[in-house]
Formats: structure tokens, sequence, C-alpha cells
């Protein structure tokens, strides 16, 4: 962990966070009966529609996404509304949780990430609905649901959450596509900072294709008494949108697009009984007790060139 801290103070961030985007931490709703009273944050959107309408559930889930499965997942959608964090919780202890367990903070730039969450209105609560795909929302039937006035039931159903980014150096493009490509920076620059802080700090046990997986180990009091584990998989390659017009964003679809993405999913497994030696390959077939998808995007904002 030292030498992980002293990189934190020698490497020169080359991301920062986006604050056009900011930070998102979603939930999941089961209650849909009740009015939705948090105020939303994009005022180009009615407040009974979702923001994103064009999210298919079944693709949503084969990313990995620790969403319930579902019958018929091919005709179901993933609405999501964009919201003021509810009023008198506090939205900074809520992200803190959720992004120290992935590094977030102990990697160059994580600094000022920490900084960022801290200030009010920085934290959105990105509200996830899953409804059938033909449905419509209309001021007679609007998006509905019940939010929890407690963070800790707002913490328990919050399956993935999203920090926007951006470089930190600025590039001279000529193109709408090398724009585009240009504000891919930040995301590639988190993925190779996390690869180096995971490599460093935790224990390294397979990979395929497309993900590399990282464990740390729980232990019981006897430091030779294996009680679970944390297990990190990340994506070999942050996913680089060449198609990035067919990712439009709700604040301006014509002009705001997702150029990339980066997965990085955290699951917590327990041993079925203590144990003194364990491959780690036998991880993935222990209890699942938790998981949480980390994503992180970068924007193409036609507005801001």
């Amino acid at each position: 962990m030292f030498g992980l801290l002293a990189l934190a103070f020698v490497a020169a961030p080359s991301w920062q966070v986006d604050p056009d985007y900011r930070t998102h931490l979603a939930y999941l709703a089961h209650d849909l009966s009740g009015s939705i009273t948090e105020t939303r944050t994009l005022a180009n959107v009615p407040g009974y529609q979702p923001d994103i309408t064009n999210i298919i559930y079944r693709d949503f889930r084969q990313l990995g996404m620790p969403v319930p499965a579902r019958a018929n997942e091919d005709q179901l959608k993933l609405y999501l509304k964009l919201l003021n964090w509810p009023a008198g919780l506090d939205s900074e202890i809520s992200a803190r949780k959720t992004f120290a367990p992935f590094l977030m903070f102990d990697i160059p730039g994580g600094e000022a990430l920490e900084a960022f969450i801290a200030k009010p209105g920085n934290v959105i609560l990105k509200l996830a609905v899953i409804d059938t795909i033909n449905r419509a929302f209309t001021a007679d039937r609007p998006l509905k649901a019940t939010i929890s006035k407690s963070r800790g039931a707002i913490e328990a159903m919050m399956p993935f959450s999203t920090i926007y980014v951006k470089p930190v150096q600025s590039v001279t493009a000529k193109t709408d596509s090398e724009r585009a490509r240009a504000s891919t920076a930040g995301v590639i620059a988190v993925h190779r900072a996390l690869l180096a802080a995971y490599e460093e700090t935790f224990t390294k046990f397979g990979e395929d294709s497309t993900t590399v997986y990282f464990a740390e180990l729980r232990h019981a009091k006897s430091e030779s008494a294996i009680t679970g584990a944390r297990v990190f998989a990340i994506a070999r390659q942050p996913l680089v949108f060449d198609t990035f017009r067919d990712l439009p964003m709700p604040q301006d679809p014509k002009n705001v697009f997702l150029s990339a993405l980066l997965l990085v999913k955290l699951t917590d497994y327990a041993a079925p009984t203590p144990v003194t030696q364990v491959q780690l390959d036998d991880v993935l077939a222990w209890h699942e007790v938790w998981s949480h998808m980390l994503e992180v995007g970068s924007i193409y904002d036609r507005r801001r060139h």
C-alpha cells in the first residue's frame, strides 16, 4: 500500500471528473406506486418521463450488471431518471462508501474526486425502474417510484454507479470523430491507473479475453482461516465507441454522446466453511453476498467545441 500511496503522490493525474455530468449512484426501485418528490436535474425532459429509455434489460444484464433476473428480459427496459439527491441525506457518505472499495481515491486524481463528491449537488441519484419495453409515460401515466428516505435503504438497492471523467489536457482535433476519440482519454487513464493499483494491492488470479480478475482474501481471527473473498473483475480494455452517434445522452441527444465506458465489477463471496488453503479459482463457486458495478464513462459534447 505504501508503494501505491507513493505512486499517487508522484504521478500527475491525466483525468478529472467531468463537472458537467458529475457522478451518479443508481437506486433500483422496487415499489413503483409512489410519486417522485425529488426534483429532476434535466429541465429538457418532463418530470413524468424517464430521461433514458433505450436500455434493453436483457442487454444490460448481459454486461454483468448485478440486477435481478426477470422473465422475458428482451421485453423489458431499464428506465433511468436523474434526480437531485434526497433532501436530508448525505450524498457524500454514500459516494465514499461506493467508490472507496474500487480504490478510486487512491489513484492519481483520486483526491480531486474526493473533493468533488464532498460538494452538494455533485452526486446525482439515478433512479432505475424496470418496466415493459412499450411502456408509454404521460402526464396521466407518469414514471412512478417510492424512493426511501433512509440512506441505508438506498445504499442497499444500489447495484451500479457512474463517474463521468474527461482528460486533463485538451487535444486539438478537427473532425467530429477525432474529437469524440479525444474525449475518451480520461477513461483510458483511469483504466491504466486502476490496473496498476489492483496489481499492487490485490492478488491477480486469472484473466480471459475480456476481463482481468483480482481478489482480496478475507480472514477470520486466525490469519490462516479464510472466510471469504472480494473479487474485482475489470475489463481488459475500456469500451471506446466509434459509433458514438448511436449513443445519445438525454442532456441534448443531438449533440451529447457517450464516447467510452469502463466497467469494473466488485463481488463479495463467502466461503461455505472457513478454509486454511484455497485455490482462488474456487472462489467464484462460493456464495455471492453482494455485488456492485462501477462505470467510468466519458462524454463527447459537441457544444463544448
